[in-house]
């Protein structure tokens, strides 16, 4: 009968032993799989980051072409002024023509 309790305490020991190296396996996973979770939080906190910068960067762009946009429109509208007073004036001599000119453009730029 003592036999049978040895045995029975010796498979109980071995199971409690399994039992207990299992476990510190499990924790082991765990705190591995805690460090890769801890990786890709801030891995993806900075790629927010990173992309609110973009966001912004491209927000300063957009506004940047917009102006040029105005810009171009402005010197499109200035140039056809000028070819109207070209085509209007009928100067022959180029000297008087260039400030006929220069006159016009500094009167719209005066205008702005």
């Amino acid at each position: 009968m003592q036999k049978i309790l040895y045995i029975a305490l010796a498979i109980l020991v071995i199971n409690c032993s399994f039992l207990y190296l299992r476990l510190n396996n499990i924790k082991e996973q765990l705190e591995n799989t805690k460090k890769d979770l801890n990786t890709a939080i801030n891995a993806n906190n900075e790629l927010n980051k990173s992309i609110e910068i973009l966001k912004q960067r491209h927000e300063q762009e957009l506004k940047v072409l917009e102006n040029s946009k105005i810009e171009k429109d402005n010197i499109k509208k200035r140039v056809k002024n000028v070819k109207k007073q070209v085509f209007k004036s009928s100067e022959t001599n180029t000297t008087k023509l260039f400030n006929t000119l220069l006159d016009g453009l500094y009167e719209q730029n005066a205008s702005y």
